[in-house]
């Protein structure tokens, strides 16, 4: 099954996928997996980047992992989100039980250069998400990248601001949540950097 088509799987049948959530006081197995993470492989320490990856993005200036990430990381099926690259899943630290958000972009020059890019906007600023790990894994049959970030919880800006028709926004409310976004915009600009689609959460 590819990636595509296995992202596509519950969407084209209109269900919402099987979840799995830890609490904190669970011990999670090393034994149980989700469907999901059936499919993720380690890559070999010593495999070669494949030929589609450009001289420029071979090598990532900064450490990656290529152990299975289900080594340190129990993958759900729960979606937090779609992005440009398909879905966004929620994923637990094992060792912490920290909640964090799992984005897996199949392995090309575009991707390595959104990896690098993110990873050099998150440096010195706390507006942005920021990237946790990077795994390059083997998902499926394609070599991909997955990176496990932070997980916003807090849902939509858009969603919140409808869900308080009742008490809008107070101008105070506002400026706070207007200064955060300069402040992440002006940190990308500094760096000559242009954000071309805006997520507010």
């Amino acid at each position: 099954m590819g990636l595509r088509d296995f992202f596509r799987k519950y969407k084209n049948r209109n269900e919402i996928p099987p979840c799995s959530t830890i609490n904190e006081k669970s011990q999670i197995s090393q034994q149980k997996q989700t469907p999901k993470s059936r499919y993720i492989k380690s890559i070999n320490l010593n495999s070669r980047v494949p030929e589609n990856i450009s001289e420029k993005y071979r090598q990532f200036p900064f450490p990656t992992r290529r152990n299975a990430i289900t080594d340190e990381y129990e993958v759900s099926e729960e979606s937090l989100g779609i992005g440009i690259n398909g879905k966004v899943l929620t994923c637990w630290q094992r060792a912490t039980k920290r909640k964090c958000a799992l984005k897996i972009i199949k392995d090309s020059d575009k991707a390595r250069r959104e990896i690098i890019l993110h990873k050099k906007a998150c440096e010195g600023c706390v507006y942005i998400v920021q990237i946790l790990d990077i795994y390059e894994n083997i998902f499926g049959e394609n070599r991909c990248l997955l990176l496990v970030m932070e997980c916003m919880d807090g849902g939509e800006l858009f969603n919140r601001i409808r869900n308080r028709h009742d008490r809008p926004y107070t101008e105070r409310e506002a400026a706070n949540v207007i200064l955060m976004i300069a402040k992440a915009v002006a940190h990308l600009h500094h760096m000559d950097m242009v954000k071309k689609i805006f997520q507010f959460l």
